[in-house]
């Protein structure tokens, strides 16, 4: 239980360092290394947590929608982007299943 705790704290300091960089622009310069604390927070979750993290983000995203609070939903869709890129870098287009010509 405490694991599951912790997870779901750590993505929701994801999300909220997510949701800060998206409030504020940036300017990035072409020697800036794209690194994030939520791509460190990811890699080091287990599968088990990345899946709970991905049912709860989900379950949320679809509440939001059906209430039409659609602040939250964006967010929530912004932070399964978030998973999602990560899982598939992780995973690569074979294990994904995706071709890729």
């Amino acid at each position: 239980m405490e694991r599951s705790r912790s997870a779901i704290e750590r993505s929701r300091a994801a999300i909220r360092s997510s949701h800060t960089q998206i409030a504020a622009p940036t300017r990035a310069t072409a020697s800036a290394t794209p690194t994030s604390a939520a791509r460190t927070l990811l890699a080091d979750l287990s599968a088990d947590a990345l899946d709970a993290i991905v049912d709860d983000f989900s379950a949320a995203y679809l509440e939001a929608e059906a209430t039409g609070n659609d602040e939250t939903a964006e967010i929530v869709r912004q932070a399964l982007v978030v998973l999602g890129r990560h899982l598939a870098h992780e995973l690569g287009p074979k294990a994904a299943g995706v071709q890729i010509n």
